[in-house]
């Protein structure tokens, strides 16, 4: 086997033994790495916020004034000029 592909393939298998590692254990309570963990850390934002945030830095700054935002999905917002 040619060294750069022997790399790779033990990169692929340590990345891969990680990430089941750690979606194996996202089921456990308290687990950093849980789903009720990770609403706490990121508790999500939704377009009302995002667009009084805006306006506000648009009064500040006079910039911004121009942005329009739209919600794509629950955690994805598509942010663009008007």
């Amino acid at each position: 086997m040619h060294r750069g592909a022997a790399r790779y393939a033990a990169a692929w298998i340590h990345c891969h033994g990680r990430a089941a590692w750690k979606n194996s254990r996202a089921g456990i309570s308290g687990n950093r790495n849980s789903a009720d963990y990770q609403k706490y850390r990121f508790p999500g934002v939704d377009v009302s916020t995002l667009r009084n945030s805006t306006d506000r830095f648009a009064k500040q700054l006079g910039r911004f004034g121009n942005i329009e935002i739209r919600g794509r999905s629950a955690d994805v917002f598509e942010i663009a000029r008007r």
